[in-house]
């Protein structure tokens, strides 16, 4: 179950990176295309900050379980 779901993930980051590839070709310009890729800037920061917030929270989970199982 968990090896099909790598296997989503792993084809969805292909297909998004195949994807930027024929964007940039049908824009011909590295300028053009940095622009696009910058206005995303906010939300790869928003995705930083949930992972950030739910390695928090895992940890937090942890630390109750191994207090409960002693």
């Amino acid at each position: 179950m968990k090896s099909s779901k790598l296997g989503a993930v792993l084809a969805l980051f292909v297909v998004a990176w195949a994807i930027s590839f024929f964007v940039f070709r049908a824009l011909g310009d590295w300028s053009t295309a940095g622009n696009i890729g910058d206005s995303f800037g906010a939300v790869s920061a928003l995705f930083s900050g949930a992972a950030l917030a739910l390695a928090i929270y895992s940890m937090v989970l942890q630390q109750k379980q191994t207090a409960e199982f002693e």
